[in-house]
């Protein structure tokens, strides 16, 4: 009997523990799921598995983040490891560090596969140094970038590290002459990021810059000293100068599905030996205490991997605005319980609005309040333009009146809205929004509504535009009546004009 007891109490245990390990997973699986806005799966392509341990420090913080990190050496072609499998992608992000100039692709990480996987909804982090593949360059012109040439690194005479006594580990920003360093991008970097960048330098080592092309989709992060250029190891062929406007060290694209891809031109920024260097030594005298590097590869990751920077339109609504309690409509135009209308009538006053969400590391949350989002109300060519404005959240003492067709504003997100009065034009309109902005996700909403002219029981029963051809009708009835009456009562004298026969 004890015996059984004891088995009892066991299972009890047992069950108990499941229940707790299921309850903490269920707490815990939210947190994790609000990490990234498109998945946590990472894919970490390296020319050889033993460089891991170079990049262990970046690596680790990914990890620590909560990011499934899977390794994979470059040309481990038809592994279990795949990027994609049956045109389906297996990975949400990918970190590449492509090897030497020599090197080939396996099948599935050629730049036509690399291509697709970022049509298909994947974001790619790239480092490379001085000494890129050749095929880089051809995946990065799909991109808008041009690549300086293959063994060609950056070198700064003035603005370099002594530590290694190398010219061509350049320090970037930190108050240094030649300017240079991380672009002013407040959706990207961080404000504390940006106040850093300022008083610490970006070390990077055996750089390869490049140069952007008049893509809008591409976008600079990190520009070279003006001091410096690109230039073989011997110095015999120099390339890209640092007073080009157009030439950069790391660079963002971020296609119209909103899907990222950057591209470092130094694979040493991710070194343990960049993140950690203590005590720099700057060719022009100065001295700093550590790199910035760190704070860039992070605010970066999470930009590329959709941490932040992206907004959602949770809620898009078009309504007219209703007169007063009786002024309704049918429902074939408009629903008797609110939301978006069906059919407008000429020269009514609509309401355009958008909930808009963005996501952070802690999930999602109400979008900036300082947006310059507009609305345009187009057949052919747009007929009004009209911007949108920020609302604040509804409140229990403010609720909205019995013939307010208004959606309740949401506390989780940011509601954009505008009034404007239809054109006096029956058609087929368009409420369309397409907002771009360095940094952010695209918003792109599209909706469309007839608008029709006055039914013949909508009209008002006198209209002052047919009042002259109302008086020149009566006027003419009052002429006719008038005639006829002097025509009668005018009648001929009596006798007069009548002729009398004679009589035998």
């Amino acid at each position: 009997m004890l015996v059984t007891r004891s088995r009892n109490s066991r299972t009890s245990l047992a069950t108990l523990a499941s229940l707790a390990a299921a309850f903490a997973f269920a707490l815990l699986t939210p947190l994790a799921s609000a990490l990234s806005a498109t998945g946590q799966r990472v894919l970490v392509i390296l020319p050889s598995k033993s460089q891991q341990s170079t990049y262990s420090s970046f690596l680790s913080d990914l990890s620590n983040r909560g990011f499934q990190l899977t390794y994979r050496e470059e040309k481990a072609g038809g592994s279990d490891v795949a990027l994609t499998a049956f045109d389906e992608r297996q990975y949400d992000h990918l970190v590449f560090f492509p090897s030497s100039a020599s090197s080939t692709p396996s099948a599935d990480l050629t730049p036509q596969a690399l291509v697709s996987f970022v049509r298909q909804g994947g974001n790619v982090l790239f480092g490379y140094g001085s000494d890129r593949p050749d095929w880089l360059q051809d995946l990065a012109r799909e991109f808008s970038l041009e690549l300086a040439g293959s063994g060609q690194k950056l070198v700064d005479h003035f603005q370099y590290s002594t530590a290694k006594g190398d010219h061509s580990s350049v320090l970037l920003g930190g108050g240094e002459g030649g300017s240079g360093g991380l672009a002013a991008n407040n959706v990207i970097f961080s404000a504390e990021t940006l106040q850093a960048s300022s008083s610490q330098p970006l070390l990077v080592g055996s750089a390869s810059p490049h140069r952007l092309g008049p893509n809008p989709l591409a976008f600079p992060l990190v520009g070279p000293s003006t001091t410096s250029y690109t230039a073989t190891k011997d110095e015999g062929e120099v390339g890209f100068l640092g007073t080009d406007e157009d030439a950069a060290i790391a660079s963002a694209f971020q296609s119209k599905e909103n899907t990222r891809v950057t591209f470092i031109g130094s694979a040493e920024l991710f070194s343990d030996s960049s993140l950690s260097a203590k005590d720099l030594k700057s060719s022009s005298g100065k001295s700093y205490s550590s790199t910035l590097n760190a704070a860039f590869l992070q605010d970066v990751t999470s930009w590329t991997f959709q941490e932040h920077g992206v907004l959602k339109v949770e809620k898009r609504s078009h309504y007219r605005a209703r007169k007063g309690a009786t002024d309704i409509r049918e429902t074939y135009e408009e629903p008797a319980e609110g939301g978006s209308a069906i059919m407008y009538r000429i020269s009514d006053t609509v309401t355009y609005s958008l909930d808009i969400s963005q996501h952070t590391p802690r999930g999602w949350e109400p979008a900036p309040a300082d947006l310059d989002l507009q609305v345009s109300l187009s057949m052919i060519d747009p007929f009004i333009t009209s911007w949108l404005a920020p609302e604040l959240p509804s409140s229990p003492a403010s609720s909205p009146s019995s013939f307010d067709l208004s959606p309740p504003v949401s506390n989780s997100t940011t509601r954009y809205s505008t009034s404007f009065q239809l054109p006096d034009r029956l058609g087929v309109y368009t409420f369309s929004t397409f907002w771009s902005r360095p940094g952010w996700s695209f918003i792109k909403t599209r909706d469309v509504a007839p608008i029709r002219a006055f039914n013949h029981d909508e009209n008002p029963r006198f209209l002052p535009a047919s009042w002259p051809y109302a008086l020149g009708s009566f006027s003419t009835i009052a002429s006719f009546l008038l005639f006829v009456a002097l025509w009668i009562l005018a009648g001929e004298k009596n006798g007069a004009g009548v002729k009398k026969e004679k009589t035998l």
